[in-house]
């Protein structure tokens, strides 16, 4: 377990991310899904909002403590994301573009489909932006 000075700040690292209870209790409860790049701050109250009957949060855990509980570490301390993470990140997202891609392009052409169109300059104009030929 680690010690917290408030606020702190965590980052998510796990494709299927890490659920952060961020305000309200129990079925009124709201909050967030931590994926890879996502960045929190976790003040005294979100903290306390994710923490058992017995005053423990997993928002206490050390990487390895995380991993004993969950087979992965599912986020880590500070703003910086790491280099994976955002490689991860961009290769996601390029597989995603490529599909939809694919998606439009198979599901009977474009003609007098404007939102099709449109659909597709957007996701060819973010590809190029990652630098893949469309």
């Amino acid at each position: 377990m680690t010690t917290n000075k408030f606020p702190f700040w965590i980052h998510g690292l796990a494709p299927q991310g890490v659920r952060v209870i961020t305000s309200g209790q129990n079925y009124g409860a709201q909050g967030v899904t931590l994926r890879p790049g996502d960045v929190l701050e976790v003040t005294q109250e979100i903290r306390d909002l994710n923490a058992n009957r017995f005053g423990e949060s997993f928002l206490d855990l050390a990487p390895e403590e995380q991993v004993k509980l969950w087979g992965t570490q599912r986020f880590g301390r500070g703003t910086e994301i790491p280099k994976s993470v955002e490689e991860g990140n961009r290769a996601r997202l390029i597989d995603q573009l490529q599909t939809e891609q694919k998606d439009i392009l198979w599901s009977g052409g474009l003609r007098g489909d404007g939102v099709k169109a449109a659909r597709l300059a957007a996701v060819r104009a973010a590809l190029e932006e990652l630098g893949v030929q469309s």
